[in-house]
């Protein structure tokens, strides 16, 4: 095999690229998912200045892309992180079928310099990846059938309890408030994310943590993505854009949704709701409301994301097992991030002191976000005092 590899600018890719990018896609389920689109990495590499395209060529054929956002040190990241909530190389199935990417990647590190490719969110057992995992997180979806009562049945079935103690929320939000409606459209696209990000940010100084919707590159991806969610063409077209959904209480705006979609896929990506309204759950009246809109408007699969949550298990009809990990080149800067890597993961796995472990998790994870997000120096300084001295909260 001749392999080549090259790290290209995201834009603007030839339409032959375009269409090979496409064709792996369509080819494997596992990319269907909004975050491997071609335009939304393009609209991320509008933003930022550090995004490049890892194009690998065997033998003068592209059999691979893989975006990513690489900093100095040659440490490369999942395009758009830390928001992106899937991420990996495409590839050609035949290809990957024929060979072991693994073994591939020090000489694709070698011609493009990279010292290394920390990625996340990657499905298990992705092109023999696995190996350089080292968390592993399980991912919950909801597959939509074509007759959405259905879909109710089985899940009240399966949980009597909860959905019993959410009619019971309705009811009580409807007679204390106002009557349930859910808002969608051009407006509602705006005004979810207008709000997503003002009761996030309340809600990340509450819990002192890192505001990751503030930075420019962030503010202007997700307006682009409103923009596109009013565009005629690119609705009908089914291109990549953000949607918003809000859930009323009578005239007040209980919680809101910003969603990343594309086709029949949307991504459950920015939730938020009023505190005050908090006793009457408005997040998960908003899951039910906008799982049966969504079942009629052309939505065929919901990502609802990383189980953190126990509420995701009443509403998910599939889970994938996802990854996260990096992968070091031979080179000395490699050898640097490893160590770096090893360090913190000795810290985790054998402090003794299961506190001194979930700490040390919780900073190396907030460090990391912080460097992904932040693209300038100000920034990343700003995040790590912010991280170190929280401020006190009066009141």
């Amino acid at each position: 095999m001749t392999l080549r590899a090259h790290l290209l600018p995201m834009t603007p890719l030839s339409q032959t690229d375009l269409a090979v990018w496409q064709g792996f896609r369509a080819r494997n389920a596992a990319f269907a998912s909004p975050f491997y689109s071609a335009d939304y990495a393009a609209i991320v590499a509008e933003f930022r200045r550090d995004v490049r395209l890892l194009l690998v060529e065997d033998a003068g054929r592209t059999v691979l892309f893989w975006p990513l956002q690489i900093d100095a040190s040659g440490r490369a990241r999942a395009i758009g992180a830390p928001l992106n909530d899937r991420h990996g190389p495409l590839f050609d199935l035949d290809w990957a079928a024929q060979t072991d990417l693994a073994t591939q990647l020090a000489t694709i590190q070698r011609h493009t310099r990279l010292n290394t490719i920390h990625f996340s969110a990657l499905p298990e057992g992705f092109s023999g990846l696995s190996q350089f995992g080292l968390h592993k997180e399980t991912n919950r979806s909801v597959v939509l059938p074509s007759d959405v009562a259905e879909y109710w049945a089985s899940r009240t079935a399966q949980f009597p309890g909860h959905f019993k103690d959410m009619r019971r929320r309705r009811r009580a939000a409807e007679r204390d408030v106002g009557v349930i409606t859910l808002q969608t459209g051009p407006a509602a696209h705006a005004e979810a994310l207008r709000l997503a990000r003002d009761w996030k940010r309340e809600q990340f100084a509450r819990t002192s943590k890192h505001n990751v919707l503030a930075p420019k590159w962030v503010v202007g991806l997700t307006d682009r993505l409103v923009e596109r969610a009013c565009d005629a063409a690119t609705v009908a077209a089914g291109g990549v854009r953000g949607e918003g959904l809000l859930l009323r209480l009578g005239d007040a705006i209980a919680a809101v949704e910003f969603n990343l979609r594309e086709g029949h896929v949307l991504h459950s990506w920015m939730a938020a709701y009023d505190p005050a309204y908090r006793a009457y759950s408005p997040g998960m009246i908003l899951i039910e409301e906008g799982l049966s809109f969504f079942a009629t408007n052309g939505v065929g699969e919901v990502d609802i994301g990383i189980s953190h949550d126990q509420y995701k298990k009443y509403y998910a009809t599939d889970a994938l097992d996802l990854i996260e990990g990096e992968i070091h080149s031979p080179s000395l800067g490699g050898h640097v991030h490893g160590v770096k890597a090893a360090v913190w993961r000795a810290i985790e796995q054998n402090a003794g002191v299961p506190r001194l472990a979930h700490l040390a998790s919780r900073a190396r994870r907030r460090l990391d976000q912080i460097f992904a997000v932040e693209t300038e120096i100000a920034g990343r300084i700003g995040g790590v005092w912010q991280a170190l001295f929280p401020a006190r909260r009066v009141g």
